[in-house]
């Protein structure tokens, strides 16, 4: 009777959190049961995978016990042979619903799991093969789906993989990151439960707390290179410099590292707040007034979010020839992967390095708009706001003019053209308003069927000067591959 009940509050703890209120579970110390999780943590992919470890191991027999990380959950069976001692848990059950596989599922270029009759294709089935394949993850419970305009999605037992074109090659399939939400209900479960520990070790030094705190939220990836040790700062708050953001935290209270304000220092106060954007997939920002578009969003929600990112101060504009917005604790850049041409990806704006150097504000280098004479030259940034769109979006292309001191050009006209089925069609914009900016939507159908690839040229004209660029972005069919 005891092993039944052993093995079903096991069962809670992965498929709901109904019971787990009756789960009496104690946290681990470093023992046999650590190095077994570690060993397969780093045997399938370690970081790169599950990401960051999240909170400590959770013991709840001899038999059974368990690690959870940023994506996913590992348990431990100790009554099992070796090899099938750790896998990672199942999703919580309302997760793991099975998709029936329709004839459109039936690609034969992909890979077919008979069991449950789906196919795992593209890049999903490289990332599935690389890191222990159906032992790992399980079996394929849907075909691949749409989850917004530039992601896919396909649910299998163990894991849900995202797919996602704004971010690089290496980085662009990843497990939705469902482990830290199960040791959260974990832990307010299970915390009245703990027994006080009178001879508990002292609190960790602040140090160690900004180190536990960059390796939860994307470690390195988003941090960048340490630039020193921890240090006393000028506040009395202990403070590490890193490439991208500076992490501090308070001597006198437990766990308190967070991010400095390095958005605010850097570019100073909010910019006055927008209306919310209408480019699908946007997520307007009500405390600052301000949109994130679905690119940024993706790498912001990937690791962490409001609560270390902060709020979006404001909107996406091109600073220094790339994408930028710049949130209350962080910038972010958006620009083409020189490993993968043609492809953008979302990386942090070093704003460590510039805090290192005592960065000067960035707001006084941006001076008003002014009209410009033509002889002087201009340049012209065009970019598509989905660089991955679907048939049934509405794509928008932006026209960005300004002169070779980098100052908006006001009442500039510019002329889109794009390719179509039906031969070039040409668009309607505005002229450019104060910020040197212009937009124009459209419905990606009227590119026409199964063109993989929509060319578009921009021709803007300021005075007697022209200057034409040409630029694309691609559209996909699902089903198609």
């Amino acid at each position: 009777m005891m092993a039944r009940l052993t093995a079903h509050i096991a069962f809670c703890l992965v498929t709901g959190a109904t019971l787990l209120s009756a789960c009496a579970l104690q946290r681990s110390a470093p023992d046999a049961a650590s190095d077994d999780f570690d060993q397969f943590y780093r045997a399938h992919g370690a970081e790169q995978v599950l990401g960051a470890p999240v909170g400590e191991a959770i013991i709840v027999d001899e038999s059974f016990s368990m690690r959870c990380y940023v994506r996913g959950c590992l348990q431990r069976h100790t009554g099992r042979e070796l090899g099938g001692r750790i896998t990672l848990a199942p999703l919580p059950e309302e997760m793991r619903q099975k998709q029936s596989p329709t004839a459109k599922s039936a690609d034969t270029s992909g890979l077919l799991f008979r069991e449950t009759g789906h196919f795992i294709q593209g890049a999903f089935r490289r990332f599935f093969q690389q890191h222990g394949g159906v032992r790992f993850f399980g079996y394929p419970l849907s075909p691949a789906s749409a989850r917004n305009d530039h992601q896919l999605e396909q649910r299998f037992e163990r894991a849900t993989l995202i797919w996602d074109n704004s971010l690089s090659s290496e980085q662009s399939v990843f497990l939705e990151p469902v482990g830290s939400a199960i040791y959260a209900n974990l832990s307010s479960k299970t915390d009245s439960a703990l027994e006080p520990d009178n001879g508990a070790a002292p609190e960790p030094a602040p140090g160690a707390a900004i180190t536990t705190f960059m390796q939860t939220h994307g470690g390195r990836v988003v941090f960048g290179k340490p630039l020193g040790q921890p240090a006393t700062a000028e506040d009395g708050l202990v403070e590490q410099v890193f490439t991208n953001v500076v992490v501090v935290a308070d001597p006198h209270v437990s766990g308190g590292a967070r991010l400095r304000p390095l958005g605010r220092l850097r570019y100073g106060p909010a910019d006055p707040a927008q209306p919310p954007s209408d480019v699908p997939g946007t997520v307007y920002f009500p405390s600052t007034g301000h949109s994130v578009l679905p690119t940024f969003k993706t790498y912001y929600d990937l690791h962490g979010g409001e609560s270390i990112f902060g709020a979006p101060i404001t909107e996406a504009f091109v600073e220094n020839s790339a994408l930028t917005q710049y949130f209350e604790n962080i910038a972010l850049v958006w620009r083409q992967d020189g490993n993968s041409p043609g492809i953008p990806r979302v990386t942090p704006k070093e704003l460590g390095l510039a805090y290192a150097q005592r960065m000067p504000s960035s707001r006084s280098a941006q001076p008003a708009a002014v009209a410009q004479p033509a002889e002087a030259g201009f340049v012209v940034h065009a970019w598509a706001t989905l660089p991955f769109a679907l048939p049934q979006d509405r794509q928008e292309i932006n026209v960005l003019v300004m002169d070779l001191q980098s100052h908006p050009i006001v009442a500039a006209t510019a002329s889109p053209e794009l390719d179509t089925s039906q031969g070039a069609t040409r668009l309607l914009l505005a002229e450019t308003g104060p910020d040197g900016r212009t937009s124009v939507a459209f419905p990606v159908s009227m590119v026409g069927e199964g063109i993989p690839t929509a060319n578009y040229r921009v021709r803007v004209d300021v005075g007697s000067a022209r200057e034409t660029v040409a630029k694309s972005f691609n559209i996909q069919y699902l089903g198609s591959r």
